[in-house]
């Protein structure tokens, strides 16, 4: 999957016609909408590796006075899988803040690693595995997010978290263990805590007509086929 398709794909579902024609032609009228989604497919990128679906890299290192730093390797670090001897059988190691130690002077490392900010013309770090509708919801979320259009955030990115549940259920990826709160889980809250404490930073209250929730209704309804169209 190429970034630009997702992007593109994402634009379309938000209705960002600048954007599309970025992705398109190169129309440099877009080009402020369409980096500003794919900052958002990054970010999502990262969720995804961080929370959900971690990437793996195998890499020959050496253990120096029996220490393996983590910013010595290739990719950023998140977390080791396993460490195999120079033969090839997995060995016993001991984790600790910024480095690993190991009898093994020359050992492999698995490890899941970060993946780094992509261009345009980069390949998703997912070839397989993870839909590009996937992605499509998270940037859709988080765009929604940080207009402050927090129902419809909250919406899609229930929905980008449920297919990522699915996910990792098809590819047997364990589940269990406490994940680390997201960011936009923490400007969530941070608004919820604002609106429940009355104070002044909210600027008003508002309240729509019928007229304007049929229309937002009609507004996420057509996301949701946009969204639908991605996939692939």
């Amino acid at each position: 999957m190429k970034v630009k398709n997702i992007v593109r794909s994402a634009a379309a579902a938000l209705d960002l016609s600048g954007a599309v024609k970025y992705c398109d032609d190169g129309d440099e009228s877009g080009k402020a909408e369409a980096e500003e989604l794919l900052r958002l497919y990054c970010e999502t990128e990262k969720d995804v590796a961080v929370n959900y679906m971690p990437i793996f890299f195998e890499e020959k290192t050496s253990a120096t006075d029996g220490k393996i730093e983590y910013a010595a390797l290739s990719k950023p670090f998140l977390r080791t899988a396993y460490l195999l001897s120079e033969s090839g059988e997995r060995t016993s190691y001991r984790a600790y803040a910024g480095y690993l130690k190991t009898e093994v002077k020359n050992p492999v490392i698995g490890y899941a690693y970060v993946p780094a900010d992509k261009t345009m013309t980069d390949d998703c770090e997912y070839a397989t595995g993870v839909p590009a509708k996937v992605f499509v919801m998270g940037i859709v979320a988080a765009y929604y997010l940080e207009k402050q259009l927090f129902e419809e955030a909250a919406i899609y990115r229930k929905q980008y978290e449920a297919s990522l549940a699915l996910v990792r259920r098809v590819h047997g990826v364990r589940t269990g263990g406490r994940i680390r709160a997201r960011r936009w889980q923490c400007r969530w809250a941070e608004f919820l805590k604002t609106l429940l404490s009355g104070e002044k930073t909210i600027k008003k209250k508002r309240t729509i007509s019928a007229e304007a929730a049929e229309r937002r209704l009609r507004r996420r309804s057509t996301v949701f086929r946009r969204i639908g169209k991605a996939e692939g």
